[in-house]
C-alpha cells in the first residue's frame, strides 16, 4: 500500500516593500527586507501601523479587519487624492 502527499504549502516573503505616494502619515517609504524576521520599532506615532497596514491592504487584506478605518479611501493621506502601495514577492 503506497500514501501520496501532495506538498500544499508555500514560503515566501515580502522583498520589497514601497509606499511612494501619501499612505496615511507617510509620503513616501521603502523597505529592503530579508527573508527572515523583520522588525519595525520606533516611539508612538511614528507610522508603525500605517506600515503594517499597507503591507495588509497591499496583500489583499479587509479594511475591517485593522481596525483603522472602513474604507480603503480613508487610508489616503489627508489632502490627498490617491495613495500607491508597492509589494514584490
Amino acid at each position: 500500500m503506497s500514501v501520496t502527499r501532495q506538498i500544499t504549502s508555500v514560503i515566501l516573503f515580502i522583498y520589497h516593500f514601497e509606499i511612494s505616494i501619501h499612505f496615511r502619515t507617510y509620503d513616501s517609504v521603502e523597505f529592503l527586507t530579508g527573508p527572515s524576521l523583520n522588525v519595525i520599532i520606533g516611539p508612538n506615532g511614528t507610522g508603525k501601523s500605517s506600515i503594517v497596514c499597507a503591507i495588509c491592504l497591499g496583500l489583499g487584506g479587509k479594511t475591517g479587519l485593522l481596525g483603522r478605518a472602513q474604507q480603503v479611501g480613508d487610508y489616503i493621506k489627508y489632502g490627498c487624492q490617491k495613495a500607491k502601495i508597492t509589494l514584490e514577492l
